[in-house]
């Protein structure tokens, strides 16, 4: 989507102060969508996060879905970068939280292909 993205998301977290389990949104940029919902995992890049900031964040996506209409999301594997959660638990948490949805459709994208396939098999 650009550097756009990026500085528009600095802007915002400077002034919302979003804090781990919360989401903002910001513009998509060049990329062909509405925006970009962004979900706190950590206070600051490559600092502490946890499953259950994990899990806050997924339900709060799903809150902000229903409320605003959103019927389709793609979100990467949660915490597993930098953050360095276990995808195998992460994959869990996604169908925990995610499953049981079914006004809203969850594509889960990552680099990683295991991540998908774990989260499809759970």
């Amino acid at each position: 989507g650009g550097r756009v993205i990026e500085e528009e998301a600095i802007r915002v977290c400077q002034v919302q102060d979003p804090k781990p389990g919360d989401l903002y949104v910001t513009g998509a940029g060049s990329l062909p969508f509405r925006g970009v919902l962004h979900l706190v995992t950590m206070k600051q890049p490559a600092g502490a996060t946890s499953y259950d900031i994990v899990r806050a964040c997924l339900e709060r996506l799903v809150a902000h879905c229903r409320e605003n209409g959103i019927k389709k999301v793609a979100l990467p594997a949660l915490g597993t970068g930098v953050g360095r959660l276990d995808k195998a638990r992460v994959a869990r948490l996604f169908r925990e939280v995610l499953a049981p949805v079914e006004d809203v459709e969850f594509v889960v994208v990552d680099i990683d292909e295991s991540f998908i396939q774990m989260v499809d098999s759970y």
